[in-house]
C-alpha cells in the first residue's frame, strides 16, 4: 500500500505537523487524507521567531507574533535535543534531506570504526543531541552549518509525529 505526505492542522487551522495518507486498497491512486490535513505544503516559516502557519480558504498564511515596542529581548537559544523522528522531518522540510541521504552519508565515512559509531548513533539513539560527536559529524557529512543546526533543532521541536 502506498502512502503520501500530507500536512496536518488542528481544528482551528493551525499547522501542527506532517503525517501520511494511505492509499485506498480498493481504489488505487486514491488516498484517505486525515481530517484537517492538506496535500499542499505550508510555506517555510520560522517557529523560533514565534511565527505560526494557519490554513485559510485561500491556502496557507504565516502569522507573525504581535510585538509591542519594548526593550529588545535576549535571543532565545535554539533547542539542543529532539527525537530522531522530529529531526528527520525537520531535515526533509528544511533541506530536502531524506533518511536515505543520511544513511548514504554514513556509508561514505572511510574509517570503519567511525562509520559504525555514526551508524549506531544514528539508528539507535532515542534523542539527537546537538553537541554530541555523532551529530557534529553528521552535520559535516550533510554540509549543515551552525545556523542550519539552529534552524533544524528549532523546527524539530515543533514537529509532532
Amino acid at each position: 500500500m502506498k502512502e503520501k505526505i500530507v500536512y496536518q492542522c488542528d481544528d482551528d487551522g493551525w499547522f501542527v505537523g506532517i503525517t501520511t495518507a494511505d492509499e485506498s486498497p480498493e481504489e488505487p491512486g486514491i488516498f484517505h487524507i486525515p481530517r484537517n490535513a492538506y496535500e499542499d505544503a505550508p510555506p517555510v516559516f520560522k517557529p523560533g521567531d514565534g511565527e505560526r502557519v494557519r490554513r485559510v480558504a485561500a491556502g496557507w498564511e504565516i502569522v507573525k507574533p504581535e510585538t509591542t515596542p519594548t526593550t529588545p529581548d535576549q535571543p532565545k537559544a535554539a533547542p539542543t535535543k529532539c527525537t530522531p523522528a522530529q529531526g528527520l522531518v525537520a531535515l526533509f522540510f528544511l533541506k530536502g534531506i531524506t533518511e536515505d541521504d543520511v544513511l548514504d552519508a554514513i556509508a561514505r565515512i572511510p574509517d570503519e570504526v567511525q562509520r559504525y559509531t555514526a551508524k549506531i548513533g544514528y539508528q539507535r539513539a532515542t534523542t539527537w543531541e546537538r553537541q554530541s560527536p555523532t551529530m557534529q559529524a553528521m552535520a559535516q557529512l550533510l554540509q549543515l552549518s551552525e545556523s542550519d543546526l539552529d534552524e533544524l533543532f528549532t523546527y524539530a521541536s515543533t514537529v509532532t509525529v
